[in-house]
């Protein structure tokens, strides 16, 4: 990018920042969930919208907008610490605690893919689909939309059998892909992977399905 235009980018982003921390803080202050708009002279903000999400714990605002204001958006929060931004099934961005969505470090030492005997969770196969089933906790705002579909989640069994650094393979919904996250985190210990009479880390994926009754 040039950096002719870059004081003047980076003056938008100040002022589109110290925007959004006062809607936050009147929104939180007033403790209210209906849609915010932002006060502004110039005609790309007047169409953004800011809602307060009491339903899922995780995203904490809604922002609605055209494709420019939400590019603007993206841009304030690029460098954040702690907040992040996912799109919903509607093309809004939601805020996130990015304790949320950050994945962990890639565990120590080699990963294999395939080896002699493979990690087997207590019970087998079918335990494991149990304990999944059993386990979710369908998010309600993704009921309440209709969202369903199977998000495919990759982890790793460590070489004492432990579960870590899961990610998203393939996702549906960020809500869903959360919930199937923390499932994953809770999995039990597994019997670990064996390559040549050795205890490795195998990366391991598994379908969790998120289906309307």
């Amino acid at each position: 990018m040039s950096k002719i235009k870059s004081s003047g980018i980076a003056n938008v982003k100040i002022t589109l920042g110290i925007i959004i921390a006062v809607v936050l803080i009147i929104v939180f202050a007033c403790e209210q969930k209906e849609a915010t708009n932002l006060p502004s002279d110039q005609d790309d903000y007047q169409s953004l919208q800011v809602t307060l999400l009491n339903r899922d714990q995780d995203a904490l605002f809604r922002f609605k907008g055209n494709d420019e204001t939400l590019k603007r958006i993206r841009d304030v929060f690029l460098n954040s610490k702690e907040f992040g931004l996912e799109s919903d099934s509607l093309g809004n961005l939601l805020l996130v605690k990015k304790a949320m969505k950050e994945e962990p470090a890639m565990s120590k030492g080699q990963v294999f893919f395939v080896v002699e005997e493979m990690p087997e969770f207590p019970g087998g196969v079918s335990a494991l689909r149990q304990y999944i089933t059993n386990s979710v906790d369908y998010p309600v705002v993704a009921q309440e939309k209709g969202i369903q579909g199977k998000v495919y989640v990759t982890f790793i069994v460590s070489k004492d059998g432990t579960v870590t650094d899961a990610r998203i393979a393939r996702g549906v919904d960020p809500a869903l892909d959360r919930e199937a996250l923390r499932v994953v985190y809770s999995l039990p210990k597994w019997k670990p992977g064996y390559q040549r009479g050795k205890a490795v880390n195998v990366s391991y994926t598994v379908p969790i399905n998120f289906a309307l009754e």
